[in-house]
């Protein structure tokens, strides 16, 4: 979480347009509560993207630029989820945040302790305190506190119990009268709760100025929690908190939140239909193109020679930057795993003693290596395999991978013709081929036309055993050796 007292340009290194998007949405959530009134309740925004995307580092934002206007309460769900009660942690942080927020106003500190106390009242679990008093009545142990133990008034003589039968009916009727009496004041706890509120929203309306609303109540991580605590997180927004003036912004990858309510009520549960009575309206983040990630992520990196591609590669590539974006979109990558492989990448280049490293392979490693690791092992344990060359394909077909083309030139029997559509994927496979033979065997005497890349790559790996030391004679190449540099740079944490 970005420091709120922090003196900074919030939107700092926001290279993906972020900013833009939340301009946006803050206009759209000031209008919608102020014009639509068909909604008098709280209303929900669902920022729906998929685990990765940045969303986590959007409503950090988003929350501290609705500040300047608006009082702002963040939730993190995921952060909470280790309480066996969703109702309790979340109340509290709304609680002690608009505490913070207005600690030098009397009248809503006033507010905020009503808010506590009643709160408790329906929050303070009932059947511990019913399991303890049948355990008192039984055994003569108070295994919980006096005041909670209180709360269940009997009279019950347990020498007066003489048959399973007398026991089982002093139970029910210890737990009927319980479960009564907590249901009458939970109730009536819950509605002094909504009435406290609505009249801390109102307050603020008045004192503050109806701009002022609404106040903006963020939860992030939904969707990675327990099904349980997600589902019970949710009711309790609906129900306990629908209230003109409050609006919600709830961050999750619906997909995946379906998929975890399914667990709890079963596959054929209409998980959809369920959110969508919980949400006002959705809005997905904008997907930043491979291209303009890339380029961020390489700003102020100085790899300077250390990354070798054909030269044929970089009229159409723009270099390093370029073709990592389309080895990134062959595979898919979310804007968190497109950071990762390129941490990777990075150490891979920072902890080499070769003078370069052959971009298109290392960077297809990185990744088969991020996304898909069985195979990645596969390939590592048998080069000789064909299987990962089936899997990508059949990948391709039912769209796990992106089919990438890039522009190179056809030489032989092409006559130098330039081709747009060689494959992302072939220059990878032409890799793999190489490691099963030696420097001798690099350069093949093609069938007609082949690619400029292939005489480039073959080139390149030749020059290589100049730098082996005198005396040392190898006709290897040293592609195997990629393996090991990653399993190491993959060690160091960024």
């Amino acid at each position: 979480m970005i420091d709120e007292n922090e003196d900074v340009d919030i939107w700092k290194g926001d290279l993906l347009g972020r900013k833009d998007e939340a301009i946006y949405l803050q206009r759209y959530i000031e209008n919608a509560f102020s014009m639509d009134k068909a909604h008098e309740t709280s209303l929900v925004l669902n920022i729906n993207s998929e685990w990765g995307s940045g969303k986590t580092w959007f409503l950090e934002r988003f929350s501290k630029e609705l500040k300047k206007n608006h009082p702002v309460i963040y939730f993190d769900a995921w952060a909470n989820d280790f309480t066996k009660d969703a109702l309790m942690s979340f109340v509290s942080t709304v609680c002690n945040d608009i505490e913070r927020q207005f600690e030098q106003e009397l009248n809503i500190k006033s507010s905020v302790s009503k808010l506590k106390e009643t709160a408790y009242k329906f929050i303070k679990p009932s059947l511990p305190v019913l399991l303890s008093a049948l355990v008192k009545h039984y055994v003569g142990l108070n295994v919980i506190q006096e005041d909670e133990a209180s709360a269940i008034e009997c009279e019950w003589n347990p020498e007066s119990v003489s048959s399973i039968q007398d026991v089982a009916s002093s139970f029910t009727s210890i737990a009927a009268s319980a479960a009564i009496e907590s249901f009458h004041e939970e109730k009536g706890s819950i509605e002094n709760f909504r009435k406290t509120l609505g009249a801390l929203i109102e307050y603020l309306k008045n004192e503050k100025s109806a701009s002022y609303l609404p106040m903006c109540i963020f939860v992030d991580e939904l969707d990675r929690c327990r099904p349980t605590y997600a589902i019970e997180l949710l009711e309790s927004i609906k129900h306990l908190f629908n209230i003109p003036g409050i609006f919600f912004v709830i961050a999750s990858d619906t997909k995946q939140l379906s998929h975890s309510i399914k667990v709890v009520y079963g596959q054929n549960f209409n998980a959809t239909a369920y959110l969508k009575r919980f949400f006002y309206s959705e809005y997905m983040l904008n997907v930043p193109e491979y291209k303009n990630m890339a380029e961020h992520l390489f700003l102020g990196f100085n790899y300077g020679s250390k990354l070798f591609l054909p030269s044929s590669f970089n009229s159409s590539l723009d270099g390093a930057p370029g073709l990592f974006s389309k080895v990134a979109e062959f595979f898919q990558l979310t804007v968190r795993e497109q950071e990762q492989a390129f941490s990777v990448l990075k150490n891979c280049v920072l902890v080499t003693d070769t003078p370069e490293l052959h971009a298109t392979f290392i960077m297809f490693l990185v990744c088969l290596k991020l996304k898909h690791e069985d195979f990645y092992g596969a390939l590592v344990a048998n080069p000789q395999n064909n299987v990962y060359d089936k899997y990508i394909h059949k990948g391709i077909d039912e769209g796990y991978f992106t089919d990438v083309k890039m522009e190179n030139y056809l030489y032989g029997g092409g006559h130098g013709k330039l081709d747009k559509s060689l494959s992302i994927f072939a220059v990878f496979r032409h890799y793999i081929s190489i490691l099963r033979v030696d420097i001798e065997g690099i350069r093949v005497n093609y069938n007609g036309s082949y690619y400029l890349y292939q005489e480039e790559i073959a080139n390149k790996l030749l020059e290589s055993t100049h730098v082996i030391p005198p005396g040392v004679r190898t006709t290897k190449h040293n592609l195997n050796s990629y393996f090991l540099l990653l399993n190491q740079a993959g060690r160091i944490i960024v």
